[in-house]
């Protein structure tokens, strides 16, 4: 949006910087200037190039908001990367390191593909417990130490249906881990991850 420095007139015309022309006396036999806030052919000839701005103002705006959803997607995948799992397979892993990530995680998700997951990156080895509060899709949550070794597997946790976070069961945390893996319910199975698996990220 582009900020003008000026006054607007009331057919809607922007008046810049420079100095408007010093108007004549008018004739008092003369009819009233339509083109000042009045109905007349003036301001009727001034109203097309009125709505020709708002056309490309609103043009102009639909492909900057275009553009900015295109470069969110561009970065949010070039976040993704590639993690191997044991059997050999490549699953795009998104990282997540800002809290406010963290804390949202899968909730909202409508799905979650199979060759695709969430890997919480901490800062320190804790111990990190999750539930499923606000969470419509079942997840497969790995829990990995600073050598990426797998040291705990909560499958299949189903979505809460309670309405309060204090009504969701807690999941995992019982080792201490640097990494949390989630994928969708029974991938942890399919790529053959056991407690003890060594993952590539």
């Amino acid at each position: 949006m582009h900020h003008y420095k000026g006054r607007f007139r009331g057919t809607g015309e922007i008046l810049g910087t420079t100095a408007a022309p010093r108007p004549q006396p008018r004739n008092e036999k003369e009819p009233l200037n339509p083109g000042r806030g009045a109905t007349g052919s003036n301001a009727a000839n001034r109203l097309p190039s009125y709505f020709m701005l708002r056309k490309a103002l609103c043009s102009a705006g639909l492909l900057v908001l275009l553009a900015g959803c295109e470069q969110k997607q561009n970065i949010k995948e070039f976040a993704l990367r590639d993690a191997t799992m044991p059997n050999g397979a490549i699953v795009r892993v998104e990282g997540l390191r800002d809290p406010m990530d963290m804390a949202r995680g899968a909730q909202f998700r409508e799905s979650l593909p199979p060759d695709r997951g969430l890997l919480y990156e901490y800062a320190k080895v804790g111990n990190y417990r999750f539930w499923m509060y606000h969470t419509k899709i079942s997840i497969d949550t790995i829990w990995l130490d600073r050598s990426r070794t797998v040291v705990e597997i909560a499958p299949n946790m189903p979505p809460c249906p309670s309405a309060s976070a204090q009504k969701c069961p807690l999941y995992g945390g019982h080792e201490q881990a640097m990494f949390v893996l989630q994928l969708a319910g029974g991938m942890a199975e399919k790529y053959n991850i056991r407690v003890g698996s060594v993952l590539s990220f």
